[in-house]
């Protein structure tokens, strides 16, 4: 029996992270004998509707019976390519394995025949699904998910840079990375003697309205080693409020995901503030890795009460699980079985 992990190629277009956390699976699970598979990305309905069966036929080329291949989802491939592939890898007794990054149902209003139960239909087609979290475990089995399922907890970050000896220090910085497009609260934002915000990642329009906070776009190693002070923050959305109900929205989104800001904060070496309801918000209260908050507006009260000696007992904590995540620990944990 061997293990695979297919490995879609695509390109990273702007520092936004999106590939970094398939490809940090991928390298990891290379690390551990898994084969990679490559395949183009399709892109586009043409391609998708001319490329999906071949895409199919050249994986399953080079599995025997028996074998495993995980599969990082969604595969952004199309329809056609997921139930083929999902299909014929029952009928030839090879063992899917499904590590879910994200279930898109969630987070963007989907066409109905593209809704949360045609993701859960894909799920149920696959042996075994490595779930991010309790909380999106307990959410997909009440909505019918039937497949076994394990959980990752956090996504581990991989990188060059020499994390582990940073010297961390307290400050009132408030870091948010990421793709600054999406997250309109950002313009809701105000420095404050407590709080000053920094933001960095893609930011296309109104770049003048957060001026005084906006530092442009880095590459992930780069801005690594510039983030050696203050708190990383965890939040989405239009607002300064989320709601928890699920609207198909990226702040409530929050309630099931793993977000990789977490995951590249602790990399960093800083703690971190999170919605009080998020999913990742028990794994950080319960390693002690920072704190949670209701409200945007909660935050300058919040680190007015933090001192330098308590931020300091929090950076041990935060540097234990740094450690873990630099080393893949935690995928290596989930796939240990």
């Amino acid at each position: 029996m061997t293990k695979y992990v297919l490995n879609i190629i695509q390109e990273e277009t702007s520092n936004t992270g999106l590939s970094k956390p398939k490809s940090d699976i991928n390298q990891i699970l290379a690390s551990m004998n898994y084969k990679l598979i490559n395949v183009p990305l399709l892109i586009g309905k043409k391609q998708k509707l001319v490329g999906s069966l071949l895409s199919v036929r050249k994986i399953v080329a080079q599995l025997k019976r028996e074998d495993t291949l995980v599969i990082q989802y969604p595969t952004y491939m199309g329809a056609l390519f997921d139930i083929k592939l999902l299909n014929v890898l029952h009928t030839k007794h090879i063992e899917s394995v499904a590590l879910i990054h994200d279930i898109d149902a969630l987070r963007v209003q989907q066409p109905f025949r593209k809704g949360l139960h045609y993701e859960i239909f894909l799920l149920n087609k696959v042996n075994l699904i490595i779930s991010p979290n309790s909380k999106m475990t307990t959410f997909l089995k009440k909505n019918g998910l039937k497949s076994k399922c394990r959980e990752l907890k956090v996504f581990d970050y991989l990188t060059k840079v020499d994390v582990s000896n940073k010297n961390i220090f307290y400050s009132c910085n408030v870091y948010f990375t990421g793709n600054l497009n999406k997250s309109k609260f950002i313009f809701r934002l105000r420095n404050s003697e407590n709080v000053h915000y920094q933001l960095y990642g893609p930011l296309d329009q109104h770049q003048n309205k957060v001026a005084a906070m906006y530092n442009g776009s880095l590459s992930s190693d780069s801005l690594l080693s510039a983030v050696d002070n203050g708190f990383g923050l965890i939040w989405d959305g239009d607002s300064e409020q989320i709601s928890n109900l699920n609207n198909s929205s990226f702040g409530s989104y929050l309630l099931y995901n793993n977000p990789y800001k977490l995951s590249f904060y602790l990399a960093a070496g800083i703690p971190v503030i999170i919605w009080a309801k998020a999913a990742e918000a028990e794994f950080v209260l319960s390693n002690h890795l920072g704190y949670t908050i209701n409200s945007i507006d909660d935050i300058n009260n919040l680190i007015s009460t933090i001192t330098p000696n308590s931020y300091q007992e929090i950076i041990q904590n935060v540097h234990r699980i740094q450690l873990k995540l630099i080393h893949g620990d935690y995928t290596r944990n989930v796939f240990d079985y």
